[in-house]
Order: structure tokens, then sequence, then C-alpha cells
């Protein structure tokens, strides 16, 4: 019995640090992400809150507004951009 406990916290607390991983990196992104986007675009640029996922490099946001959010130049929604590890 002592054989299987230490394996199964060891998957747990793995699993905790992917799941914390995962939120901080959200975090993260939906403070800095905005800000590259503008600074690379030239144009001001707001996301709504993301959803990220660190296995696949994915980054999802329900509404990206570009410009002035009164009078926008690009409202997009339902965005997903996605990363190549090679890439980066």
């Amino acid at each position: 019995m002592k054989r299987l406990i230490t394996p199964g916290i060891a998957l747990l607390v793995l699993i905790a640090l992917a799941v914390s991983a995962n939120r901080i990196l959200q975090r993260t992104l939906d403070a800095e992400l905005p800000k590259l986007l503008s600074s690379q675009l030239g144009i001001a640029v707001t996301l709504e809150p993301t959803r990220t996922r660190i296995s696949t490099l994915t980054v999802r946001t329900p509404r990206l507004v570009m410009g002035d959010p009164d009078n926008p130049a690009l409202v997009a929604t339902r965005v997903m951009v996605s990363l190549n590890w090679s890439d980066l």
C-alpha cells in the first residue's frame, strides 16, 4: 500500500503545478499581451480576459478591440492565438 502512496502524491503535486502554472501564465498574459500587441502594431489593443493552455501554447479571448474603444478600427470575437515551440 505504501508503494502506491508515494507515486500518487507525486502525481497530485505535478497536477497542482500544471494548474497553477497555467493560471500564472494567464494572469501575466492578461496584463502584458495588450501592451505587447499595441507596441508591435502601433495601435491601442484591448483584450477581454484570456484563457490559456500551456500544453498547446494557445491563448483565447472572447473579444479583441483595436483602436479607440468608443470608435474601434477593428473588433474581433472568439480570437485564438497559437505559438509554435520551435519559433520560441
